[in-house]
């Protein structure tokens, strides 16, 4: 098994899919430059995807997906995110959140990991894809 992480190119968004994983966060982003995201590959197959995607200048939104059969890699992943990924992010960044799904507590965890802090007591309400689900608004500012 060949565990690579390479720079992301558009069409890995199409090959990983994060509704399975249980460790994802954010919400699926839209065109934005490529410049903060990384890509895990399996034997040359995108396996997980974790981004900064810029909102407005200075402020981003970040995301990490893994599909199911690469969470046995997620801590190698994890630590290229927290140390070669956020840094990067963090240096063109004043502000960056990570909206989480408040039931998924893996997710929460990973992200306070990351160094990530809860922005309000509350959740937002309905803000997950077509109005679904509760998320936690998680920020952290560089």
């Amino acid at each position: 098994m060949n565990l690579q992480i390479q720079d992301t190119v558009p069409s890995d968004f199409k090959q990983v899919q994060p509704a399975e994983s249980p460790v994802d966060i954010g919400t699926i982003p839209v065109a934005h430059p490529l410049k903060y995201v990384r890509t895990l590959t399996l034997d040359g197959i995108p396996k997980a995807i974790a981004g900064v995607q810029e909102k407005w200048p200075g402020n981003g939104e970040a995301y990490v997906w893994f599909e199911p059969d690469a969470l046995d890699h997620f801590l190698s992943f994890g630590r290229i995110i927290k140390y070669d990924l956020l840094p990067v992010a963090d240096a063109a960044f004043r502000r960056i959140t990570a909206p989480v799904d408040v039931n998924n507590d893996a997710a929460v965890r990973f992200v306070q990991w990351l160094g990530f802090h809860r922005e309000f007591d509350q959740p937002l309400a309905h803000f997950g894809l077509n109005g679904e689900g509760d998320y936690w608004q998680y920020v952290r500012f560089p």
